[in-house]
């Protein structure tokens, strides 16, 4: 199972650049685990596209399908407490945006203390380098 940010997300719902790369590592792991809030992040991204002419009415509508078919077969880390006071912790240490600090915070507590041990699917830019650090691998 690998751990997906919604960056990552993303390229299997609409194409983007590395939509080949999300898709040939999907295929290998069909096996998601996400943050709480990926689902309402993918819609943001989604509709902002939408409000800038990037996706039509109707390619909207079918991305929330694509959304609901991959949100069935996800496993979710829920917004637990440990969740957020790891948040303020990696907050204090890394330079990340509170959204991003859940993310880190709800990888490091679904890998319960063997980071090593699990994929971080992630296409942000300031995210993957706090990853590391936390001793997460990053793919791609």
């Amino acid at each position: 199972m690998k751990f997906w940010d919604s960056s990552a997300l993303l390229p299997l719902i609409i194409e983007e650049f590395q939509t080949a790369v999300c898709v040939k590592l999907f295929s290998e792991d069909r096996d998601i685990c996400i943050w709480w809030g990926s689902e309402a992040e993918i819609v943001s991204a989604l509709a902002r596209r939408e409000r800038e002419g990037l996706l039509s009415e109707q390619e909207f509508i079918e991305s929330l399908k694509v959304v609901t078919a991959l949100q069935s077969g996800w496993y979710q880390v829920a917004p637990h407490q440990s969740v957020k006071e790891t948040a303020k912790r990696v907050l204090r240490i890394h330079p990340l945006r509170a959204v991003d600090a859940f993310q880190l915070a709800a990888v490091l507590t679904f890998a319960e203390g063997q980071p090593s041990e699990l994929d971080f699917v992630c296409l942000d830019e300031r995210l993957p380098s706090a990853v590391l650090r936390e001793g997460l691998r990053v793919n791609p």
